[in-house]
């Protein structure tokens, strides 16, 4: 029994120091915003959001966010199983690492599976150009790349949006301003955004610009995303996304 215990301890040790040397690898790019104060403070937040399908809850997405004002860090965590009569029949996971400038992905390098089947996704972005790889299989992409997120960015014109299984989808972006939302049986000011292309959704955010509520149709189905929870990030995690011990 001890030496199953010390065995545990060992892999969570060594998950985080991977952790830790993953975003030590990665470039550092200044935020374009931001003053020096800002960059002083380390702000910390966790996103969790419910996932449910026709009215079922079947998975969660959470989001671990640092930002230090020179750049942004976001640990993106998703899973979800389907069931019939008691038997999971389709299951899936998903795990990504980003560094962020201001609202511009710099890097992501995630992995996914959906039923079995593995995605390896990496992904490196400089002004103008993108470079995508989904399981050795490298790409170009010359517009302006970004994955699904927790917060709002503005103005999406004609940009490429990353799933989690490494697809490439074109989206843009129609804002419909503010509007009254029942969020937890409360009438709630919210604004609402719809993404149109590849990438069809109806998103509701808050006065902060965070996501409250997504929706769209899949293969006949309704699914739905609400927010569960917004906290801080657990220390263990934060150290690991600044590299700090």
């Amino acid at each position: 029994m001890i030496r199953g215990i010390f065995a545990g301890l060992r892999c969570s040790i060594f998950r985080s120091l991977a952790l830790i040397l993953w975003f030590a690898s990665l470039p550092i790019f200044a935020a374009g915003s931001g003053s020096a104060d800002e960059g002083d403070k380390v702000c910390s937040r966790t996103m969790e959001f419910t996932i449910s399908r026709n009215g079922d809850e079947v998975g969660n997405y959470r989001f671990d966010v640092i930002d230090d004002g020179e750049s942004r860090k976001v640990h993106a965590v998703m899973r979800i199983a389907v069931k019939l009569l008691y038997v999971t029949i389709y299951r899936a996971s998903h795990e990504r690492h980003e560094v962020w400038s201001g609202n511009r992905l710099r890097a992501m390098d995630g992995q996914s599976r959906y039923n079995g089947k593995f995605y390896k996704i990496k992904l490196k972005q400089d002004a103008g150009s993108a470079s995508l790889n989904v399981n050795g299989t490298a790409r170009k992409l010359d517009l302006e790349c970004f994955t699904f997120l927790p917060w709002l960015i503005d103005d999406i014109h004609s940009a490429l949006l990353v799933t989690e299984k490494g697809r490439v989808m074109k989206v843009s972006q129609i804002d419909l301003g503010s509007e009254m939302v029942s969020v937890d049986g409360k009438e709630t000011k919210l604004r609402h955004t719809i993404y149109r292309g590849d990438w069809e959704r109806h998103a509701w955010y808050d006065g902060e610009g965070l996501l409250v509520l997504m929706t769209y149709e899949k293969n006949g189905a309704q699914i739905r995303l609400s927010r569960k929870a917004v906290g801080e990030v657990n220390p263990q995690t934060q150290s690991a996304l600044t590299g700090n011990r």
